[in-house]
């Protein structure tokens, strides 16, 4: 049990840690999202979006091997991804980058919930 909660915390992590290429620059961000960055607000944000997603997933990786990390990760994690499928809604809304973003999230929140079923939110 304790393997599965580990590596369902690792896969969350993993999937967080990806919009860190997006602090390359505006090729990987548009790569990243298929949007073209034309403007330097919207550059900075993208930008500011891939370092948050990578802290939460540096923490969910943590988590995975540090008990005492586990409900703050999971929670982060859980507002993360589900706030992102709500308000993105169905797959396909916003194009297949967008949608390829929405399954990674689908993944990670599958993820926490067999960390949190396995006994791993405590």
């Amino acid at each position: 049990m304790a393997m599965i909660v580990s590596g369902a915390f690792a896969v969350a992590g993993m999937i967080h840690l990806l919009p860190l290429r997006g602090l390359a620059g505006d090729d990987a961000l548009t790569a990243l999202y298929g949007v073209e960055v034309r403007d330097a607000t919207t550059r900075v944000l993208l930008r500011h979006r891939a370092l948050q997603l990578g802290l939460l997933g540096a923490l969910l990786l943590c988590a995975a091997w540090r008990v005492e990390l586990r409900p703050a990760a999971w929670l982060g994690g859980v507002v993360s991804a589900g706030g992102f499928l709500a308000m993105v809604g169905r797959p396909g809304a916003m194009g297949p980058r967008v949608a390829r973003v929405w399954w990674a999230d689908v993944v990670a929140l599958a993820a926490l919930a067999v960390a949190v079923c396995e006994g791993g939110g405590r």
